[in-house]
């Protein structure tokens, strides 16, 4: 993956909800058009009226997406990248080394305010674009470092930014670690009788779609489905589950499926373990025997 080959959608202002345009990312990230601007903004103390009237006039882009419009549904098709965004640095060069010394940062420079770094990752899966980030969060919170939260978000638009010294390193490894699920922590040994079948059900169903990626969600009715199933045996305390099952959608979002969960899981019409089962089964997951064995 060469930057030259990937594309992003860029905005004339951060404003704009279409793009104006698709422009090569090695363009954004290596020429230096908008150096004079950058320049000028990071002359004035960043939040004053000055800095703040210069920054939210600079042309924006969509690192991880191309898109028709700036919303999920809008999205194009991902670009394998994700972005972290180190705000507030204290010691930007001891940050800028320990950056380039991780094999997995493909680039890394300045953001536009000068005052922290912004670093661009490879990733294997696109649909794994929240839980590589979440990984990420975790691996650098061992290093003591601070990642944005923010950036968690794949349409999450960068303002354009200049550095002269910028890390590039074009043959980095891709990402592909997540964290386990929570639902991993439930084990057999967990439950004892038939009545605890359907709620070993859903913890394993949940370990293994979140092991691998798979999506079992698409179709509003079977989301549904598995919402009010969960609901029904765990409560409360399974909108968390629902989360981890949900999250591989390509248009996931984590407000809509607190909601989704809120509503299925009180629908009064029981849903049983038969048809939880045939949703699995329709996604080619493997039968409750093989993983239960897991």
């Amino acid at each position: 993956m060469i930057l030259e080959n990937i594309e992003v959608s860029l905005f004339d202002k951060k404003t704009h909800s279409r793009p104006d345009q698709t422009i090569s990312l090695l363009n954004i990230c290596t020429f230096n058009e908008h150096k004079r601007v950058i320049e000028l903004l990071r002359s004035y103390s960043k939040g004053s009226k000055e800095f703040d009237g210069i920054k939210a006039g600079l042309p924006c882009y969509t690192p991880s997406i191309v898109c028709s419009e700036r919303k999920q549904s809008g999205i194009i098709r991902h670009t394998n990248i994700l972005s972290l965004d180190f705000d507030n640095v204290p010691n930007i060069e001891v940050l800028k080394q320990t950056l380039s010394a991780l094999n997995f940062i493909m680039y890394s420079a300045l953001s536009c305010s000068g005052t922290g770094l912004f670093a661009l990752v490879k990733i294997a899966k696109p649909n794994l674009h929240k839980q590589y980030f979440d990984a990420l969060v975790d691996y650098f919170s061992k290093l003591n470092i601070e990642i944005d939260k923010s950036g968690s978000d794949m349409t999450r638009l960068r303002f354009v930014s200049y550095d002269e010294n910028y890390y590039l390193n074009e043959h980095s490894v891709v990402w592909d670690t997540i964290l386990a699920s929570k639902a991993s922590t439930y084990r057999q040994s967990s439950f004892s009788s038939d009545a605890d079948i359907p709620i070993k059900a859903i913890y394993a169903v949940c370990n293994y779609v979140v092991a691998n990626g798979i999506d079992i969600t698409i179709g509003r009715s079977k989301w549904l489905t598995i919402g009010s199933f969960i609901g029904q045996n765990l409560g409360a305390a399974g909108k968390e589950i629902f989360r981890d099952i949900s999250q591989f959608h390509p248009k996931y979002n984590e407000n809509e499926c607190n909601r989704t969960y809120d509503s299925a899981s009180s629908y009064n019409r029981a849903i049983g373990l038969g048809a939880f089962l045939n949703i699995c089964k329709e996604k080619h997951l493997p039968d409750m025997k093989e993983l239960f064995r897991r």
